[in-house]
């Protein structure tokens, strides 16, 4: 509870929370102290009608130490009528204006500190952002890493794909250069019989002119003219097959060598794309370094 004594001109004015008590200063017979925390204002009509103030109740006037303090400040405002009101009201107003002035010096320190505590929260969302932009950046990094390696390993199977590639093509030219080989075998032996076909034509001439006598002999080296005509054709249609082959096999080196110069190209775009992506990955590490460095 708090207890607010003024003088009031023949008054005291007693205001106790939100109601207020006048007493006559004439009906006052004595303000004593019964206790080391309470004064006692007796009106002379029995202990009934005794008022009892609590020093720890008091908070004006202000600046009550003890309870003979508080004893003389009422004494004080029987004899000397509203002049202790007034130095009361005049002090309780410099607190006042005291107050006001901690409120606001109180009021600029909160803002003060106010501000400190939003940039102090600016510097951590920072912070917290640098570190989330970092690890997304390493992330980002590693998932490169990981794709470049990828590519890396795809680059090494294309050059051994390549690489068998080479050796089929080898291959088909070395079996070309045989099927050359063995054409100009077959074609010489079929210069051989052209050759052997004209001396029997021209001794089937000689026979035929010289003896009609001889056509047994006309008709067996017709026989064998018909054997040798079966032999040149049959060699001349596995020439035009062999030969057939060797143009479908030209055909299928020419693709390849295509095939072949087109793998050999995207093998060195893809090198270069490596280059490029090791070089860029560098340069990542780089900056995550100066950034952990920060």
């Amino acid at each position: 509870m708090s207890v607010q004594i003024y003088s009031y001109g023949a008054f005291i004015r007693m205001v106790t929370n939100d109601s207020v008590l006048l007493i006559a200063k004439d009906q006052i017979k004595t303000v004593e102290t019964v206790r080391d925390d309470t004064i006692k204002i007796s009106f002379g009509e029995g202990k009934l009608s005794d008022l009892f103030i609590k020093l720890v109740d008091v908070t004006a006037p202000s600046g009550i130490v003890d309870i003979a303090a508080l004893r003389d400040a009422v004494a004080h405002m029987l004899d000397y009528s509203n002049e202790y009101e007034e130095l009361a009201l005049n002090k309780q107003q410099l607190e006042i204006d005291q107050l006001i002035e901690i409120k606001q010096v109180l009021n600029l320190w909160h803002s003060t500190q106010q501000i400190d505590l939003n940039f102090q929260q600016l510097q951590v969302n920072a912070l917290i952002a640098i570190g989330n932009r970092l690890l997304e950046e390493k992330e980002s990094s590693q998932q490169l890493l990981t794709s470049m390696q990828d590519q890396t390993l795809s680059v090494k199977e294309q050059t051994v794909k390549i690489s068998v590639l080479s050796e089929k093509v080898s291959d088909i030219k070395s079996g070309e250069d045989e099927l050359l080989t063995k054409q100009d075998a077959i074609i010489s032996l079929i210069g051989a019989h052209s050759i052997m076909f004209t001396s029997m034509v021209e001794k089937l001439g000689v026979i035929s002119t010289t003896d009609q006598s001889l056509l047994s002999k006309q008709d067996s080296l017709t026989g064998v003219l018909t054997d040798t005509k079966v032999i040149t054709g049959q060699v001349q249609t596995t020439l035009a097959d062999i030969l057939n082959e060797l143009k479908s096999q030209t055909n299928k080196l020419s693709t390849m060598d295509t095939t072949l110069n087109d793998l050999r190209s995207q093998h060195a775009s893809l090198i270069s794309k490596q280059d490029t992506q090791n070089q860029l990955l560098v340069d990542i590490k780089q900056l995550l370094a100066n950034a952990n460095s920060r």
